[in-house]
C-alpha cells in the first residue's frame, strides 16, 4: 500500500487547493542536492511579474525556498554550503531590509528552522512579499 502513495501528487493537490482557497501565487520546490528546484507554479488571478518557471533552480541564499531547505539540512552539510558561498559571495543575502553577514545569516537560518517559516517583505523586489514553509506531513 505504501508504494501506491505518490508524495509529489499529494503535494501538487495540496498546492492547488491552497492556490484556489487563498488566490495567492503558490509554488512547490524540491531540493536537488544543492539548490531548490521549482516543480510547480500556480498563479493567482493577479499574476506576479517574476522570472520563475518550471525547472528553474533557485538560489539557496536569495530565495525563501532555499533558506527553508538550508535551515533543514544536517548541520555539517549546511555549514559546507555556507562556507563555499561566503568565501566569495556575489552579494550578501538580505532580510528585513538589511544585508546579512555569515553569522547573521546563520542565526536567521536557525530562526527559519525554529519557526518553519521564512518571509521576505520587499527584500529583493519592491512590493513583493513571499512566505514559505516546509511541509513534512500534508495530513
Amino acid at each position: 500500500a505504501i508504494r501506491r502513495i505518490d508524495p509529489i501528487r499529494l503535494v501538487f493537490s495540496a498546492a492547488e487547493e491552497l492556490n484556489k482557497a487563498s488566490n495567492r501565487t503558490v509554488s512547490v520546490t524540491i531540493w536537488n542536492g544543492h539548490a531548490p528546484l521549482v516543480i510547480k507554479w500556480l498563479d493567482s488571478t493577479s499574476p506576479v511579474a517574476v522570472n520563475i518557471r518550471l525547472g528553474l533552480e533557485l538560489s539557496p541564499f536569495f530565495s525563501v525556498s532555499g533558506r527553508i531547505f538550508l535551515a533543514s539540512l544536517p548541520h555539517e552539510r549546511r555549514e559546507e554550503i555556507l562556507e563555499q558561498f561566503f568565501q566569495h559571495p556575489p552579494a550578501l543575502p538580505r532580510h528585513g531590509g538589511r544585508a546579512l553577514e555569515r553569522e547573521q545569516f546563520r542565526q536567521h537560518l536557525l530562526q527559519v528552522r525554529n519557526d518553519n517559516l521564512c518571509c521576505f517583505y520587499g527584500d529583493y523586489l519592491p512590493d513583493l512579499n513571499v512566505a514559505g514553509s516546509a511541509i513534512y506531513d500534508i495530513n
